[in-house]
């Protein structure tokens, strides 16, 4: 009688933190995405200014690599669009080559650590 109590706390426990793992992993892509979409299009208005080397393209194909395996591919791939989209609309404001330029370190640093914690499966739990 008591395992089977210990067992079925235990699979309640599953089913609990199931969820919660997904809308993790779901964040951490739509950061992922979110990065890699107003990074390409500054890169694309913006000039040299906002190129990206080697490495920087390495860590965003890097975490882009990890958000597709970690989300259903039809997630994935709305979530993808979305981001174009919404970055897109904020390449048209005033501002935008100026305030990416001065944010794109941190840009590539949440990119990357998305990445990584897509990979190990984790979200900061």
């Amino acid at each position: 009688m008591r395992t089977k109590l210990i067992l079925a706390g235990a699979v309640s426990a599953i089913l609990v933190a199931t969820p919660a793992l997904a809308v993790g992993m779901f964040d951490l892509a739509k950061t992922v995405l979110g990065g890699k979409s107003v990074l390409k299009t500054a890169e694309q208005k913006c000039g040299s200014a906002l190129a990206l080397n080697q490495q920087d393209n390495t860590t965003i194909d890097f975490a882009v690599a990890a958000a597709k395996k970690a989300i259903p591919q039809a997630q994935f791939l709305s979530l993808d669009s979305q981001s174009n989209a919404q970055a897109a609309q904020q390449s048209q404001q005033t501002g935008f080559c100026d305030n990416t330029k001065k944010s794109k370190k941190g840009i590539l640093g949440k990119i990357g650590d998305a990445g990584k914690k897509l990979i190990r499966g984790k979200i900061g739990l």
